[in-house]
């Protein structure tokens, strides 16, 4: 299993991932870990890798904006924060 951490600029805006590659070349689609709304990749623990282990998958989990190491807010998030994270930040994440 290889772990790395990094980070994808979108918008401006560094969004902090963390790729956890179970096996070199599989075939599956890995698993895209979702938090609740404010949250971090530090708030999973060690359960990304009890998961990819015990599902032999490959996981990809990201910080949402002003969370873990990802860029901080300047303005205070709107109702819709959520749903502009799943059409703007999400979308480029997956296409990565």
């Amino acid at each position: 299993m290889i772990v790395t951490n990094e980070f994808f600029n979108v918008k401006e805006k560094r969004v902090e991932l963390k790729f956890i590659r179970y096996q070199a070349k599989s075939k599956l689609s890995p698993i895209l870990m979702l938090h609740e709304g404010l949250g971090s990749i530090s708030l999973w623990k060690d359960y990304p890798e009890f998961l990819a282990n015990y599902t032999q998958r490959d996981i990809l989990i990201y910080s949402r904006l002003g969370m873990g190491y990802s860029s901080s807010l300047k303005e205070n998030r709107d109702i819709n924060f959520m749903h502009d994270e799943a059409l703007i930040y999400l979308k480029k994440i997956v296409a990565k």
